[in-house]
């Protein structure tokens, strides 16, 4: 790669914070509001014109806003997620969500932590929930002083040795600096990490990216009624979509003898290689409301979400393909003779990246041989594993550097479900409660007394372990 010499210049300083939290997903949203409520001066940077992530403009469509739930001992798959629930900034955050979809007698009867609502669990409505989580998340910042810079995107840190100091950002006003005292990498790949030279991880395999979108004016009970999967196109499955290409045939549900039907015709195919580097295929139609019927067009391939090549030719490519399926489905599949896509998200959302190497790096061993630290700040239950293991503070904090704390995917790799929203959200209180103490008493993250930011996630009325576990901890 050819290399130009950049003139030195002087950027002008756009506000002086105590911390700054890159990237306002689900993790960097809670962490903003955590360390303003410890009273340091905050600001959060997002690249979009609302905050959230992939719960708010990214409209997900897969799990559900909190997955806090009741375990049911009935459904082996859901007999162990987030059994000690979440408490403090994520359960008001979640309730507040909520409210504009359940009303307040609905909410009166939600079990406390675990949102089991009159017999029934919770799903997504990410009509609803996309747009109230981003409401919610602005709203909480207005109200803890937290100032919020939009449609700005983080470039490179501000570096005075080996400590961070704030980041540079580029928007409109063009380039300029936000100084702090400690900075929160919740930009979903260790940006800010990796711009300061610090080592990163990359697992090299899959990370997840995909694109939602929903279909308009459905006749679904007419699909549902058309649709007969027969031993044949089970077979064309197992053959062309497992044997050719590795995707599970499961994965697309109903679509699949409509696809191989269109497949054979030489039409349209439901599984496309992307210019070497991967492939897209549609996730199963799921009915939402109204004639409206919501998905997702999921990538898999050795694709490094880092690598700015690769997100510009899959933005291109799945907005392609998807709008290709549209016309597919309106004209070879029964019920969407009068369909049209209706909305896609505004850019990928991916389940793994890059993260940082931190003090502790967490990994699928430590779900496994479900470990406990005594550093923990919540417990991670894993519903595939069937096991558990403690989220300890060492893994946020990111080796080599001080000023810095990793939240949210920086600081997790894929495999284990890490990136479970309730997940995301209890990391997030964690490291703006660690950087809030850090800022304020000019602390290094590394230096910080794990206790402190357990005893105020207790006094937040958060989970963190077991009652029992509590005297172990010195906590009680």
């Amino acid at each position: 790669m050819k290399h130009v010499t950049e003139a030195e210049r002087e950027v002008p300083v756009a506000g002086e914070f105590d911390v700054i939290v890159a990237g306002g997903g689900i993790a960097g949203t809670i962490a903003a509001i955590a360390a303003s409520r410890m009273g340091a001066r905050t600001a959060i940077i997002e690249r979009f014109g609302r905050l959230g992530g992939n719960i708010g403009p990214g409209m997900w469509a897969g799990g559900s806003l909190h997955l806090a739930l009741t375990p049911d001992s009935r459904d082996r798959e859901d007999a162990l997620i987030n059994l000690m629930g979440m408490g403090g900034i994520p359960e008001e955050f979640v309730r507040r969500a909520l409210s504009y979809r359940l009303d307040e007698s609905q909410l009166a009867e939600a079990e406390v932590h675990r949102f089991n609502v009159a017999g029934r669990r919770l799903g997504s409505d990410y009509f609803v929930d996309s747009h109230a989580s981003s409401f919610v998340a602005g709203r909480m910042m207005e109200e803890n002083g937290v100032e919020v810079m939009l449609s700005t995107y983080v470039a490179d840190p501000v570096l005075e040795g080996r400590r961070v100091r704030g980041v540079f950002v580029e928007g409109k006003s063009g380039r300029r600096a936000v100084l702090s005292r400690v900075v929160i990498d919740a930009t979903g790949d260790a940006d800010v990490a990796r711009r300061a030279g610090l080592e990163t991880n990359w697992s090299g395999g899959d990370p997840g990216i995909g694109l939602f979108y929903t279909m308009g004016d459905v006749d679904w009970r007419s699909f549902r009624e058309s649709t007969r999967i027969t031993e044949r196109d089970r077979a064309w499955g197992r053959e062309v979509l497992e044997g050719e290409l590795g995707y599970p045939v499961g994965d697309i549900g109903g679509l699949l003898p409509h696809a191989r039907r269109s497949w054979e015709q030489g039409g349209f195919r439901i599984v496309r290689r992307i210019d070497g580097f991967g492939r897209i295929v549609t996730r199963p139609l799921i009915m939402a409301r109204h004639g409206i019927v919501k998905s997702r067009a999921e990538t898999s391939g050795k694709i490094d979400p880092a690598d700015s090549t690769q997100i510009s030719i899959l933005e291109r490519r799945v907005r392609e393909y998807i709008f290709e399926l549209a016309g597919f489905l309106k004209s070879e599949v029964p019920g969407f003779g009068d369909s049209y896509l209706l909305v896609v998200g505004p850019y990928l959302g991916a389940r793994g990246g890059r993260w940082v190497e931190a003090e502790y790096p967490i990994s699928g061993d430590d779900v496994r041989e479900g470990r406990r630290f005594d550093d923990v700040l919540y417990i991670y239950y894993d519903r595939r594993k069937q096991t558990a293991t403690d989220i300890p503070y060492r893994a946020l904090v990111p080796k080599g550097v001080d000023g810095l704390i990793a939240a949210g995917r920086s600081a997790i790799p894929r495999g284990p479900n890490f990136r479970a929203r309730y997940s995301m959200m209890l990391m997030g209180q964690g490291a703006g409660i660690a950087a809030g103490i850090c800022a304020l008493e000019d602390i290094e993250p590394r230096e910080l007394d794990h206790r402190r930011v357990q005893a105020k996630i207790l006094d937040w009325g958060g989970t963190l372990v077991e009652d029992e576990r509590l005297g172990e901890l010195g906590l009680c």
